[in-house]
């Protein structure tokens, strides 16, 4: 399963209401991408280009997806991908646990 596919299962389309009288949703994947140009940078949500969409939007989605787990459930469904195409053993795991 492509790593789309598997993000698009766990991450469902945005609902809208059946009268379409509120603003539609950003775009879910672009609002991901810029989650994780937040996390990959370690910039301030501030800093985050505009191409992702509002800061304030793409912060409060992340802290409504992290309430849900979504992220915790994109690990497993992608930590279970690899493992069934062999590219993952969970029994080679460890942590480093380094302190200064």
């Amino acid at each position: 399963m492509d790593r789309w596919e598997i993000i698009c299962t766990i991450l469902t389309e945005d609902p809208i209401r059946p009268d379409k009288r509120e603003r539609p949703w950003t775009d879910r994947l672009n609002v991901l991408d810029g989650i994780l140009w937040i996390l990959h940078i370690g910039a301030q949500w501030v800093d985050l280009p505009e191409c992702y969409g509002n800061n304030k939007t793409v912060h409060r989605r992340f802290q409504y997806w992290r309430e849900q787990g979504l992220f915790e459930d994109l690990l497993v469904k992608f930590a279970e991908s690899l493992r069934d195409r062999s590219q993952f053993d969970v029994e080679e795991c460890f942590n480093d646990g380094t302190f200064v």
